[in-house]
């Protein structure tokens, strides 16, 4: 850092989005998203404890006050970020911001974030609420300024965006693409192994609605759910239309933990044997064999 000459601050923007629902994630992914910003800011902080810094701003998000669909380990993330700034302030050597950012619409993780294919609405909402880069800097030159430990940054009313989080969600309104999945030109299977038709009604049934919301004409009972493009905002609707068709509460965990048709459809004639004799699933998967 000789070079360089003195630090006199520091802003810490380090981060990771990886959008999915929480009954979907590992351990290793929400590794990675809480790494960059819990572990980045303690080594951070060590490192700057014998530096005579003007600031230390940590960018956190307003997802710790939204907590959106999807990014339940990015809003911890950057939860751990505001309890952080707090302790840091305690230690009294030096002042440390934390800035609640929302997304911008020219920069950033929001713009350069991929969107899953069939859920591009859900970044196109969450653009139409972002920030333009000149308010961006005019807040982080107001907020720099201040005395303040913490700020939030909204286009809109603070008590408007907890509203809002408290709301009902439906996720299938950011999937306006497989409603008609037939109509996404999806249509060709492209797997190596071999093609097998479903062989009982429970079989058929969960090979079309698959079929109908991964928009692919054919789905063998061995294919497997993340191989044919499936992922976890998908799962919602396919969770969703079995639990219609076959009268059932089925978790979305269901299609991660058997992920293809002949798996899913044992499950889910065990969890219908078990609707329809009144007893607990817990004691028909004693009854009826499901091999997971």
């Amino acid at each position: 850092m000789e070079p360089f000459g003195t630090i006199n601050g520091v802003i810490h923007a380090a981060g990771i989005v990886r959008a999915g629902l929480i009954q979907a994630k590992t351990k290793e992914t929400a590794g990675s998203v809480l790494a960059p910003k819990v572990y980045g800011t303690m080594i951070l902080f060590d490192l700057l404890k014998k530096t005579n810094l003007d600031f230390l701003v940590l960018f956190s998000s307003i997802t710790t006050v939204s907590t959106p669909y999807a990014e339940s380990d990015y809003s911890a993330a950057n939860a751990f970020l505001d309890a952080f700034t707090y302790f840091a302030n305690a230690q009294r050597r030096f002042h440390t911001l934390t800035i609640n950012w929302p997304g911008w619409k020219e920069v950033g993780q929001l713009a350069e974030l991929e969107a899953l294919p069939g859920v591009e609405g859900w970044k196109q909402a969450a653009l139409e609420r972002a920030i333009a880069t000149e308010a961006g800097l005019e807040a982080f030159r107001r907020a720099l300024n201040s005395d303040l430990k913490q700020v939030i940054v909204s286009p809109e009313s603070v008590e408007h965006v907890l509203a809002q989080s408290r709301a009902p969600f439906d996720p299938t309104m950011y999937l306006p693409q497989i409603q008609d999945g037939r109509s996404t030109g999806l249509s060709t299977r492209r797997l190596e192994t071999s093609f097998e038709a479903p062989r009982d009604g429970t079989e058929r049934q969960v090979a079309r609605i698959w079929q109908d919301a991964l928009g692919i004409d054919a789905v063998g009972i061995n294919d497997r759910f993340a191989e044919l493009g499936g992922h976890s905002l998908l799962a919602v609707r396919i969770v969703a239309e079995l639990g219609k068709a076959f009268q059932i509460d089925l978790p979305l965990r269901a299609l991660f933990d058997a992920p293809t048709v002949a798996e899913l459809s044992r499950y889910v004639d065990a969890l219908a044997w078990a609707a329809n004799s009144g007893l607990p699933p817990a004691i028909a998967g004693n009854r009826v064999e499901i091999e997971l």
